[in-house]
């Protein structure tokens, strides 16, 4: 449910700030084969569809692309800081990124493996 509510806020801010080209990677399957066949078995994450779904339909361009978790490590680092704040945060500066995230892109830059720490 949290993959599906970040995309959610992640494609708001998009359309707020005039982007209309969004490209969409994920490691949860189970999330982009329920947006692409417009079907969650999931009731809660059904909730969540429609409006991802009328937003999509107002991009120029909404792709959608399986990647694996060792390539989603960023993500899932901020996924997992999100669900522990209890406040509201938004990184729009390189400078605001935490230490950890920085030594996590840059690993995936470098394409080092992952190596679970942190």
């Amino acid at each position: 449910m949290a993959e599906l509510v970040g995309l959610l806020a992640g494609m708001e801010w998009c359309v707020a700030h005039g982007i209309q080209d969004v490209n969409v990677e994920g490691d949860s399957q189970i999330i982009l084969n329920g947006i692409s066949n417009k079907n969650f078995e999931n009731w809660k994450l059904e909730a969540v569809r429609p409006n991802i779904h009328k937003i999509s339909e107002s991009l120029n361009n909404f792709t959608l692309k399986h990647i694996y978790r060792e390539g989603n490590a960023a993500m899932d680092w901020l996924a997992n800081r999100g669900i522990e704040c209890d406040d509201s945060i938004q990184l729009t500066e390189k400078e605001e990124l935490p230490d950890r995230l920085i030594e996590i892109l840059a690993a995936d830059r470098g394409r080092f493996p992952k190596t679970g720490i942190g």
